[in-house]
């Protein structure tokens, strides 16, 4: 028996362009399995709910618990002070065998445009199976400050984190993860060697829709290890963030 799955990564960006976010989601939902997403916020908010951005969804995750009936939400602990977290919702058709998520960078305060806050990273996974097919699904926001691709202290320990979770977990791996990384970073360097980088792979050439202004190409990657078969991937052109939906078919050989 195959384990046939679609599923659709995004990060919603608080929600911003909640219409637009919706419509896509009653377009999808009947045919998309799982989606992972970043920037959630939940009600009531943590108390340190400041976005600076009115636009943002202080309710994003219950409203998509309404709209994405005959799944189930995963929704994580915040990773920033302002409450943004990671939310898996998985088809309830699936058998889920585990979930867990965790901590890979603390909070730490900076200060960006004269806004001081916290920023940290967090991993989410989830595993299921069909017949004797196997899969594990990770989802994360990485450590984005300091700004820039160079390496931290912080992402070093975030990638030994998550490079010790991917050579420990049973079955087939699917990682979707933002890879702010130099050469000599050990996620990096595993990655190289042992995953398959899609946006590579498929000469991908954005994933930044037209409603982020800064000159970056890339904030949004998915890997994934040999055993899984990759019958379709792409970037969707659906402006509905300030990143684009990456939309991904596999089955498990």
């Amino acid at each position: 028996m195959s384990l046939w799955v679609k599923l659709i990564c995004l990060n919603t960006s608080g929600g911003k362009l909640y219409d637009q976010f919706s419509s896509f989601l009653q377009r999808f939902q009947k045919t998309t399995d799982l989606f992972c997403l970043q920037e959630v916020f939940t009600h009531p908010p943590t108390s340190g709910f400041k976005t600076g951005d009115p636009e943002r969804v202080a309710d994003l995750y219950e409203r998509l618990e309404r709209q994405l009936r005959g799944f189930t939400g995963y929704l994580t602990e915040p990773y920033t002070s302002f409450g943004e977290r990671l939310a898996l919702f998985v088809r309830d058709s699936f058998k889920v065998d585990n979930y867990g998520d965790t901590v890979l960078c603390p909070q730490r305060d900076v200060i960006v445009d004269k806004r001081s806050f916290s920023v940290g990273s967090r991993f989410q996974w989830i595993g299921f199976h069909r017949g004797k097919k196997r899969c594990t699904v990770a989802n994360m926001h990485g450590m984005w400050f300091p700004s820039g691709k160079e390496d931290s202290s912080e992402r070093l320990i975030q990638s030994d984190s998550i490079v010790r979770f991917i050579t420990h977990v049973e079955g087939g791996q699917d990682a979707l993860w933002r890879l702010q990384s130099t050469i000599t970073n050990p996620l990096y360097q595993y990655a190289w060697q042992h995953l398959r980088n899609l946006i590579r792979e498929y000469a991908i050439t954005s994933t930044r829709s037209s409603h982020y202004s800064k000159n970056e190409k890339f904030a949004d990657y998915i890997f994934t290890s040999a055993d899984v078969r990759v019958l379709d991937f792409h970037v969707l052109e659906n402006e509905v963030s300030d990143h684009l939906p990456l939309l991904l078919e596999f089955d498990l050989r």
